[in-house]
């Protein structure tokens, strides 16, 4: 009740699709592996510090540093261990194999990333579409809509750069669902201006 409203912008035909995925380890990229980085177009303060990329994980999260380790087995979060500095959408041992993509796309303001139709490695896993909606002004948009088969063994949250503080929505827990929307914010919206530039004369407003 009164959380964000579910709203998809499917990004298929007009983002750009990943094809470049680095192995993390011995297995192939799309299954433990990672992408990036890639600009967002503007600069993002996640936990006090500015950054302009962010990168990718074949496991369900992306992050603002890069990856060393692409995490197959998902913690309570916040968790010190790397990685860190990350916002976990599904975080699960998720491989994209043959049949998952992602997508980015830099709008105004905001830069959508959507895994698509991204199954997970073990069988009955997924595959899951969702969408990580950044705004420029701070705030995290997590769109979900297909959750298919088993959604029960993720993670999904946000941690900082050392893992010593974040925030855990759902951890090994039933509560992914299609048409969901969640919402991180990390400051109030007390401006929102439609007007960007102009000229306020002495004594009007």
């Amino acid at each position: 009740p009164d959380g964000p409203v579910y709203e998809w912008n499917d990004i298929v035909a007009t983002g750009t699709q990943v094809t470049n995925w680095i192995p993390t380890s011995v297995y192939s990229g799309e299954d433990e592996g990672k992408a990036g980085p890639f600009p967002l177009g503007f600069t993002f303060k996640y936990y006090g510090v500015e950054y302009s990329n962010v990168w990718f994980c074949s496991n369900g999260f992306i992050t603002f540093t890069d990856i060393t380790d692409a995490g197959m087995s998902n913690p309570l979060m916040p968790d010190t261990e790397i990685p860190n500095n990350l916002i976990a959408g599904i975080w699960d041992d998720l491989d994209g194999g043959s049949t998952g993509q992602v997508y980015y796309k830099q709008e105004l303001n905001k830069f959508i990333v959507q895994y698509n139709n991204w199954p997970g490695y073990s069988s009955g896993v997924g595959p899951f579409t969702f969408q990580f909606v950044i705004h420029k002004n701070g705030k995290i948009i997590l769109y979900y809509k297909t959750i298919t088969g088993t959604s029960t063994s993720c993670s999904v949250g946000i941690e900082n750069q050392t893992g010593s503080d974040g925030l855990q929505v759902a951890y090994n827990a039933t509560y992914l669902e299609n048409n969901l929307a969640l919402q991180f914010s990390a400051e109030p919206e007390w401006l929102l201006a439609e007007n960007l530039q102009g000229t306020v004369y002495n004594g009007n407003s």
